[in-house]
């Protein structure tokens, strides 16, 4: 159905008629039911495709902090990986199937100022699903960590990808010719391989070009990647591993730390994991053709070096408060776990990357496990509190990393966004959530929220890939909030 017209009844504000005329509209259709999602996220668009199918009355509200949506397959997938970027395209038709509205730039937290908080989008929604991801880092605390030079894996990614909160950070590559990695994820491989890769292979990529011009200039040769565990614990995937064999003037060396690591009863225990166990066989095999190869001698290297247990960050002798050196205990597996030996050893660098995962941030009015650094929840359903037999908290939901932590891939998603809709709609069913479409737009007039819906969003990406296009680049990312509203807002040019 299209909106009524309706003229404006005097003392009515444009937003509030907006606001009528929905509901009019959404009641002729029989929509009475409206969900908020906090977060735009990969988790959170799935989460709504699985809540709009087959269900014609479910409307959805989706809210990001920034004004560009899509979270951490923007801010977060490799910039020379844009086929998994791809996954946009699929995002871009849930929100245009004409149920879904996006609010970008609207912040979720105490309610105060500008923000929006929990309890209030309770009272105005039938449920309000979380799917805030992971903002901050799992630090290590070790001796020296915060020595300059010692940075998070994430920082160093959302810094060449352009996120407006990193965007303008100082990065210097050019003090040391060696890097360690902390950590043997997909995303510790992919810090590695932007240190090494050819800047003018990235270039044309929507990286950052400040980026680019940093690692120009960088002076870093080599780059140890270090785990705790053995090689066939690792948890990069083939894909990513492959992509380091393929580097133009690099070459890739295993450490296996231990000489029983590709022994025949090692390999034997993957034998029924077919990913495992082509993985196992390839680095089998990378560590053989690396045996007896001479030190590094022009071109770059990548290290994987496994049996290794960070201890301490060291100064660097000509400067105390810069990294030197990074310590690590040698470890066996016992029980699936690292166990130190006893035996150190140390590996002088300039730069340490930590890649040892990400953390979630409590919001206001909900409760929160520190120790897993997620929202407690069973089946979806957000719980009162972190024991295993809390009730659930009435309407409220979560998915994606918000729920499980930070773990596995953008497809990972899928599933878990769909068990939280299924819960979702089971208790609407079972009466155990009221029907309620009041939304957010109250909240966004009274407190002069400057919004930024798909449209709007659109006019952003238009431009990117536009300025992308000048510099012979798939796109050109806008850095910085103020940019992207004087944009997506029809304000005038960038500064």
């Amino acid at each position: 159905l299209r909106p009524l017209q309706l003229g404006t009844p005097s003392g009515m504000t444009t937003t509030a008629l907006r606001t009528f005329g929905r509901g009019l509209t959404s009641a002729a259709a029989g929509a009475r039911w409206r969900v908020c999602i906090v977060g735009s996220g990969p988790s959170g668009f799935y989460c709504a495709e699985s809540l709009l199918k087959g269900n014609a009355d479910v409307e959805v509200d989706v809210i990001d902090r920034l004004p560009v949506p899509f979270g951490l397959v923007r801010f977060g997938v490799a910039p020379d990986h844009p086929e998994v970027k791809n996954v946009t395209e699929r995002f871009t038709g849930i929100a245009r199937t004409g149920r879904v509205r996006y609010f970008g730039n609207v912040v979720v937290a105490d309610g105060t100022g500008s923000t929006v908080s929990v309890e209030e989008l309770r009272q105005r929604y039938s449920a309000v699903v979380l799917a805030c991801g992971a903002d901050a880092d799992r630090t290590l605390g070790a001796p020296g960590e915060n020595l300059t030079g010692v940075h998070s894996a994430r920082e160093f990614v959302a810094w060449y990808n352009s996120h407006p909160n990193h965007a303008t950070e100082p990065w210097d590559l050019t003090r040391h010719d060696t890097a360690v990695v902390i950590g043997q994820g997909n995303v510790a491989l992919d810090v590695a391989r932007v240190l090494v890769k050819s800047p003018s292979e990235l270039a044309v990529t929507d990286i950052s070009p400040v980026a680019v011009a940093v690692l120009e200039r960088s002076t870093v040769k080599r780059v140890f990647v270090v785990g705790r565990r053995g090689p066939l614990q690792a948890a990069f995937t083939i894909k990513v591993l492959r992509e380091l064999t393929q580097i133009s003037g690099c070459a890739l060396k295993i450490l296996a730390g231990a000489p029983d690591a590709f022994s025949d009863e090692a390999m034997a225990a993957v034998k029924d994991n077919r990913p495992r166990k082509r993985q196992a066989e390839l680095l089998r095999k990378l560590a053989a053709e690396a045996e007896g190869r001479d030190e590094l001698r022009g071109g770059s290297e990548v290290v994987l070096c496994f049996h290794r247990s960070p201890v301490a960050f060291e100064p660097a002798h000509w400067n105390t408060g810069a990294l030197g050196a990074v310590c690590f205990e040698k470890t066996v597996v016992e029980d699936g776990k690292a166990v130190g030996t006893g035996e150190f050893e140390r590996i002088p660098c300039g730069y340490a990357f930590r890649s040892i995962g990400y953390r979630a941030s409590p919001l206001p009015g909900v409760p929160f496990d520190e120790r897993r650094s997620l929202v407690p929840s069973r089946g979806g359903r957000v719980l009162e509190a972190s024991i295993p037999d809390a009730p659930p908290l009435p309407g409220v939901y979560a998915t994606g990393w918000y729920k499980r932590g930070p773990t596995g891939v953008i497809l990972t998603n899928i599933g878990d966004a769909a068990d939280t809709a299924r819960a979702v709609l089971a208790d609407r069913a079972a009466g155990a959530i009221p029907s309620r479409e009041i939304g957010v737009d109250d909240l966004i007039a009274a407190r002069g929220i400057r919004t930024v819906d798909f449209n709007a969003w659109e006019r952003i990406d238009q431009r990117e890939r536009a300025d992308g296009g000048t510099l012979g680049k798939r796109l050109k990312k806008v850095d910085s909030v103020p940019d992207m509203l004087r944009i997506a807002l029809g304000e005038g040019q960038p500064a």
